[in-house]
This record gives structure tokens, C-alpha cells and sequence, in this order.
């Protein structure tokens, strides 16, 4: 059997301008909040989602705040498990 191999990283988007009030993504993943998540890093700040199980689920981000503003997709997954990790399924504005 092929033999599997623990990874750890991180998924940086390019740059884009905040153009709706809410970002909505489908995400499934390991319950480790620290290590595995999706953020949106903006002027200093940076808003996480956290899976919540394995299977794919809605998750959203309320932006209103930040419409206009430069912001960046990160997908952290800082847990070295093999058992672990994430899977996102996309990004998208909510109307």
C-alpha cells in the first residue's frame, strides 16, 4: 500500500478588494481551532472559521466592517498528523 506522508502548511490567496458585506466558504476539517482554520487577514486583523467535523460545511464571515479594504485567504493547517487537516470546497460573497 502506498505509504502516507504528514504535512503542514500554509494557503496564502493574492491580494483582492472586499467588494460584499459577507464571504461565505464550505469547509470541513480536524477540531483544532489553533492550527487548523481558514483566516481573512485585513489592516491587522484576522478573522478565522474553524472546521466543524468532517464532512463539508457553510461558513461565513461578516465584512461589512472592511468593504473596500485589501484582505488575503490563508488556509492554515499547523498540525503535522497524518489524521488531520482541512478541505475547503471554496470562497464566496453572500447576496
Amino acid at each position: 500500500s502506498p505509504q502516507q506522508t504528514a504535512t503542514a502548511g500554509e494557503l496564502f490567496s493574492d491580494p483582492f478588494t472586499i467588494g460584499d458585506d459577507l464571504i461565505g466558504m464550505v469547509i470541513a476539517g480536524a477540531n483544532d481551532p489553533e492550527s487548523i482554520h481558514v483566516a481573512l487577514r485585513l489592516s491587522g486583523t484576522e478573522l478565522r472559521a474553524v472546521p466543524s467535523g468532517p464532512e463539508l460545511a457553510h461558513a461565513q464571515w461578516d465584512v461589512s466592517e472592511y468593504r473596500g479594504e485589501r484582505a488575503q485567504l490563508v488556509i492554515r493547517d499547523l498540525n503535522p498528523s497524518i489524521d488531520q487537516g482541512i478541505s475547503v470546497a471554496g470562497f464566496y460573497y453572500v447576496f
